[in-house]
């Protein structure tokens, strides 16, 4: 989609200035989200659109000024650009950067660029981390009891505890200035949402004000949302606004499952459909002539270099594999099972599969009591949620002397366009604290299986298994699939440097460099799936006398394998390239080369050292 001076893609402020009629106003806003969903071709189409009409008419009628606004359900920002771009805080072409590197994050996020300096017409707090914005928002509440605050969740969302630790005091606290909105559109990422009826009980049994609306009558929604702001009863607020996830759309808002448009991309027919839909929806209701309709337009195929498949299709072969040598096995997973690839494993084996939902914590401690009673739980979530939100249940089972296996998924900065909450990239640093751990980072399809067979059968001792489900752009050499405890094994040869790295993201781009470099410098490669269980002489030995070592981190510089290494080789000349700072949104050969994890930046880098 280009943004060419002849070419309209959204609708402007000047276009929402001419009309005084919130449901087109919310139509217009939905156009504008689908366009920058398809633009940035990554996004949450069903969450934004489910929830419009809710933002249309707090950022047109209800916000003043000195209130605050968090989306708690923060992959639900598409949405919320759209509506800031219709009051003007936010510019046009701005929407065009949504989920590129330097522009609008892919979850809601503070640093949003904004033309007002008005808190309120800005965005309060970074989520994408589900569940917590209602304890942020009780922490503005309490800062000034004259200013409101309102609290946009997912229904989903509120199986995180966290949750119900905030709305339990929240009643003792008197916090009548919070007002929390539940975007209840009964879909989580595939399915019915679990867990989640009955709510009004639930909040009234927490002392909580309770309404219950349509959350797609605006013309209810303004008088709901004016007299709540209005009734000081010393009760937090909360309105359960039923709404339809995918809303304005038909194809998108038919409830078949898997449901497909949490956070599929609609393709190029679906796309016309889609926007011909709004667009003459749109029309019927405008009764003036002066706005020019957008275009309807696709982006442009860009030639992908990344497209050497992950290993995800690897690990779901392997859970397949391995029960049938160990029928004890029971996989656990927290509402991610086809992102985590447990499609197959679930339809073959539904008896010992446990979907537990959006509670990690609860899963980790669940799969602490099923290996007690003799299990062998396989515990299943984003890199980034699991190894962090669960890290002391984590702990609490390791103590126990368990032998239970972590999968962290979508390890590392790619995939990159969800932003910082999403990047896996603090997981090794977190977990290689914890005694009785092993962490095993593998690069090919035979090194996983290979070695996470050897690792059950052989060491009774939790194990992580850092799962990177990015594309790459280079293909592995076979002695790659070597496995061998503590040790790796030498891809290329060379005398003047030596390049350590592990899993197939950085190994890829590690080989790349190696032959940009090859007729000037020599340069070995190891790769090192190990990440904290290290043999010390083998180490030694194959880096012999070379004195230079360059770590190559898909993890943060703090906390990682070059962290093991500088140990064990005192006497050399450590470099590291990683993370040092938090990420961001971007498509992915633009993240690599920021963070100087791409194959060019290894070759400059390597030059540097050398020139040193």
């Amino acid at each position: 989609m280009e943004n060419t001076s002849n070419k309209k893609i959204f609708f402007s402020r000047n276009d929402f200035l001419k009309i005084n009629d919130l449901n087109v106003n919310a139509d217009m806003i939905r156009y504008n989200t689908i366009a920058m969903i398809i633009n940035a071709q990554s996004g949450h189409i069903g969450a934004s659109l489910s929830c419009i009409d809710i933002l249309t008419v707090l950022y047109h009628r209800i916000l003043k000024p000195t209130d605050y606004f968090i989306l708690s359900k923060g992959h639900g920002v598409a949405g919320l650009y759209a509506t800031l771009e219709s009051i003007n805080n936010i510019n046009e072409n701005d929407l065009l950067t949504f989920r590129k590197i330097h522009g609008l994050q892919g979850h809601s996020d503070m640093a949003c660029p904004s033309i007002s300096n008005v808190l309120s017409q800005s965005i309060c707090s970074n989520t994408g981390s589900l569940g917590m914005g209602i304890s942020k928002g009780k922490g503005y509440a309490l800062a000034s009891k004259e200013n409101m605050v309102y609290v946009l969740i997912g229904d989903g969302e509120l199986q995180e505890g966290q949750n119900w630790e905030a709305i339990m005091s929240a009643s003792r606290m008197k916090l009548d200035n919070l007002v929390i909105i539940v975007d209840n559109n009964r879909i989580q990422t595939e399915n019915h949402t679990t867990d989640t009826d009955n709510l009004t009980k639930k909040f009234e049994s927490f002392n909580c004000d309770v309404i219950e609306c349509n959350g797609h009558n605006i013309i209810d929604l303004i008088p709901i949302l004016t007299n709540i702001r209005n009734k000081k009863n010393r009760k937090p607020k909360v309105i359960i606004a039923h709404t339809i996830k995918g809303y304005g759309i038909r194809i998108c808002e038919e409830m078949k499952f898997p449901y497909r448009w949490h956070s599929g991309i609609l393709n190029i027919e679906e796309y016309k459909i889609a926007a011909t839909e709004l667009l003459n929806k749109i029309t019927i209701k405008l009764k003036i002539t002066g706005i020019i309709l957008p275009e309807i337009s696709y982006p442009l195929k860009i030639e992908n270099e990344f497209i050497i498949p992950s290993l995800k299709n690897s690990f779901s072969k392997w859970l397949l594999h391995v029960k049938d040598k160990y029928p004890n096995i029971v996989v656990l997973d927290a509402d991610l099972k086809t992102d985590c690839g447990l499609n197959e494993y679930q339809k073959k084996y539904p008896n010992d599969f446990i979907e537990v939902g959006i509670a990690e914590q609860d899963m980790v401690s669940m799969a602490g009591s099923l290996e007690q009673a003799g299990r062998i739980p396989i515990v299943n979530s984003y890199t980034a949620f699991l190894t962090s939100r669960a890290n002391e249940q984590i702990f609490n089972n390791a103590s126990e002397l368990s032998q239970i296996i972590y999968v962290g998924h979508l390890a590392g900065v790619l995939p990159s366009k969800a932003g910082k909450s999403h990047w896996g990239v603090r997981d090794i640093s977190l977990l290689k604290a914890i005694p009785n751990f092993i962490l095993f980072s593998p690069s090919s399809e035979d090194e996983l299986i290979d070695g996470m067979d050897y690792l059950i059968g052989n060491q009774h001792a939790n194990i992580y298994l850092r799962l990177e489900h990015c594309n790459i752009r280079n293909e592995l050499p076979i002695n790659i699939n070597k496995i061998s405890y503590k040790k790796g094994n030498i891809i290329t040869t060379g005398t003047d440097i030596v390049i350590i790295a592990y899993g197939p993201l950085m190994l890829s781009e590690c080989l790349l460099a190696q032959k940009k470099l090859c007729s000037e410098i020599s340069i070995k490669i190891i790769n090192l799936p190990w990440l904290n269980k290290i043999d010390s002489e083998w180490l030694k030995e194959t880096i012999g006398n070379i004195n230079n070592v360059l770590c190559i981190e898909n993890h943060s510089i703090y906390g990682g394998q070059s962290d093991e290494i500088r140990k064990l080789l005192p006497d050399k000349n450590i470099h590291t390239i990683g993370i040092d700072w938090f990420g961001q949104s971007g498509d992915a050969k633009d993240i690599l080369e920021y963070y100087w994890l791409d194959y060019k930046s290894i070759a400059t880098k390597v030059k540097h050292i050398l020139k040193r």
